[in-house]
């Protein structure tokens, strides 16, 4: 059990994560503008 409730952390956190990125657009144009733009 102990080892299902370690991902389960992980996981959590990842979202959070995500979530923190997705309400900070500034923090998201910053590594969105240094990024080379890809041939489309």
């Amino acid at each position: 059990p102990s080892a299902s409730a370690k991902p389960k952390l992980t996981a959590n956190r990842k979202i959070e994560l995500v979530e923190a990125q997705l309400n900070a657009p500034t923090t998201l144009q910053c590594p969105v503008q240094g990024y080379p733009v890809p041939l489309q």
